[in-house]
């Protein structure tokens, strides 16, 4: 399987270390975690709507993939945690928990590397959390590593 991630160049890496410093709809801040995408443009996406303004863009980003192995298991999110609301922007600023607690819980665990949930942007496309603390880290790899710009247009 292979997954996408968009970055700044500096930050192509698999070691998760913006968990430390930011809340996520699936972590609580200081959990390390690795957001990707199933396609380039969910990545793109991701990234976009988590920038307040295209100005705002950094203009040294790299579009990466990650190869993931056949062999490692990956974890749903049980429908359970998917409750009214859930997607809803920014919810760690609302009562919607749930993906925080669940999603936090999966790191703290250790039990999977990969855990598969929904979009909250593109609801048929999914995104993965990758667990840099698991061991089956190291058989993942970076692959592809390409400069990548938006297009202008979404500046309109």
């Amino acid at each position: 399987m292979k997954l996408y991630r968009i970055d700044k160049k500096d930050r192509v890496n698999l070691e998760g270390l913006g968990g430390l410093y930011t809340q996520g709809r699936w972590n609580k801040k200081g959990f390390r975690v690795i957001y990707a995408s199933e396609s380039i443009s969910l990545a793109a996406w991701e990234k976009f709507v988590h920038t307040t303004d295209y100005k705002d863009l950094p203009k040294d980003l790299v579009v990466f993939s990650i190869n993931i192995p056949d062999d490692i298991e990956i974890k749903d999110v049980p429908d359970s945690v998917l409750i009214p609301g859930w997607d809803i922007p920014e919810p760690y600023r609302t009562h919607k928990e749930e993906t925080i607690v669940f999603g936090t819980n999966f790191l703290k665990q250790n039990k999977y590397l990969i855990l598969k949930v929904p979009s909250a942007i593109v609801k048929e496309e999914y995104n993965y959390l990758l667990n840099p603390n698991h061991p089956y880290i190291k058989k993942c790899k970076i692959e592809r590593k390409e400069p990548f710009e938006f297009d202008v247009r979404i500046s309109k």
